[in-house]
Parts: structure tokens; C-alpha cells; sequence
């Protein structure tokens, strides 16, 4: 498998504001960057698990040690702990996040994750993971979610294919270009099979850039921009685009 390589960041919060919304920016953006391409540390503190309303888990390691797979916070500062399971799901690893009610946990996020970490803010918790791309799933996903002390919560995921080399050295500006997104900054049209459904892969495309769509300029290579379109509210994907088609 091939690992992105991402260096400097130097990036417009206005720019980025308008992407990621309220609870992302610039330092969050940086910040995911670098835990995507470091190895995962996180410790699982399962204390005050046994205290927690009961809760019925398609993936819960039910025979196994709490501690191995069970962290136990309080996510949303309302003064009740909260759960969050991180362990096998075939046929992967997930992330499970449960708010506790009082009376019962409810789910409000599940995703597959091979790397978890957690961080508790003044006013909110962040949670990353990261499902790397393997196989058939030709992106890494870097999933951010956010709770805020409201019991309000904000998510989104940066895609990024496996032939994608990020570079990102000089200042960012928003443009808006149609075209084809591509995985290289090459372009190659050539249809061939995909070994892992009944359709047609198409070079090095990845999509279709709708027309007018604003996008976000992280480098420039000759006739080639590298950049980050916002496909949805929950999600981005970075690729390149050829300037003069």
C-alpha cells in the first residue's frame, strides 16, 4: 500500500472556514494531516465501564477484557459518563460513540477505524480515526468527529486515494474550475476491469468535477493543481485537476 506524503500546510482559515464549518480549521486540518501519517499511542481507560447503563453491541467483545476495547469518558462535560468502543467489527476494526443518557446509552456515530485518538478540549472532545486504504477501498478515510458541551456534535471525513502524493508548500486560494478529478497529475483515460465489482475503472479518474464547483488550491504543479473539493457537507476529497482541459 501506498502512504500519502504530506508536508507543510499552509493553508487560509477564511478559505477553510467555509469548507469545514465552525469546528474546523487551518490547525484542525494540519492536525489530522499529521495523526493520519503517525503511528497511533491513544490508551484505552475502560475505568467506571461497570457503572454504565447496560447496552447491546452488534460488535462488543463481550468475552474479553474491558479495558482492551472500552473507554470511558464523560464526551459532552454534562457530568455522566460516556462510551466509546474501538475493536473488531468483521470484517474490520470500528468506532462506536454512545452519549449517556442517564438511563441508557444512545449511538451516535459507528464507523470503521483502524486507529482511534482522543482529546478533551475546554469546551468540546475530538475524536479521529482513520480506516487506511486496503484491498478494495482504494481511499484512506480521516473521520473527525466533534461533541460539543451543548450535546450538539459536528463530523467529517478527508478522502484521500492510495496514488495520491499530497504536497502542500505554498499559500492556498479558492478557485472554481470544472474538469476531472484525477488521482495523479496525469491524465489517463484508459478503461480497464475492477477486480472488486462489475464496473469500469476509468484511468486515474476519481470523479467528475460538477461545474463551478469551488475548490480549494493546495499546490500547483505546471498545468496541475492539487486540491480539495468539497463533495458533501461530511466529506472531502483531495486530487488533482488539469488546468486547460
Amino acid at each position: 500500500m501506498k502512504s500519502s506524503h504530506i508536508t507543510t500546510l499552509t493553508l487560509l482559515f477564511s478559505i477553510f472556514h467555509c469548507y469545514f464549518g465552525n469546528s474546523q480549521t487551518v490547525e484542525d486540518l494540519n492536525d489530522r494531516i499529521l495523526f493520519f501519517k503517525s503511528d497511533s499511542n491513544f490508551v484505552i481507560d475502560s475505568t467506571g465501564f461497570s457503572k454504565l447503563p447496560k447496552v447491546e453491541m452488534e460488535c462488543a467483545q463481550i468475552s474479553e477484557v474491558p479495558g482492551n476495547y472500552y473507554h470511558v469518558s464523560d464526551l459532552n462535560f454534562d457530568g455522566l459518563n460516556d462510551l466509546v468502543y474501538f475493536g473488531s467489527c468483521n470484517p474490520y476494526n470500528e468506532v462506536e460513540i454512545y452519549l449517556n443518557t442517564g438511563n441508557s446509552l444512545n449511538r451516535i456515530f459507528k464507523r470503521p477505524a483502524d486507529k482511534l485518538r482522543i482529546e478533551k478540549k475546554e469546551t468540546r472532545t475530538i475524536i479521529d480515526m482513520v480506516f487506511p486504504s486496503c484491498c478494495c477501498l482504494t481511499n484512506s478515510e480521516i473521520t473527525r468527529v466533534v461533541i460539543f458541551n451543548n450535546f450538539q456534535f459536528s463530523k467529517h471525513t478527508l478522502n484521500i486515494d492510495r496514488e495520491t502524493e499530497v504536497v502542500i508548500n505554498e499559500p492556498s486560494f479558492e478557485t472554481s474550475i470544472s474538469g476531472i478529478l484525477r488521482k495523479t497529475p496525469q491524465i489517463n483515460d484508459e478503461v480497464v476491469e475492477d477486480d472488486c465489482s462489475d464496473k469500469k475503472i476509468i484511468g486515474n479518474q476519481i470523479m467528475e468535477i460538477p461545474e463551478k464547483s469551488s475548490l480549494i488550491v493546495l499546490y500547483k504543479q505546471q498545468d496541475w493543481y492539487l486540491v480539495l473539493l468539497n463533495s458533501s457537507q461530511f466529506s472531502s476529497q483531495i486530487g488533482w485537476v488539469y488546468t486547460k482541459e
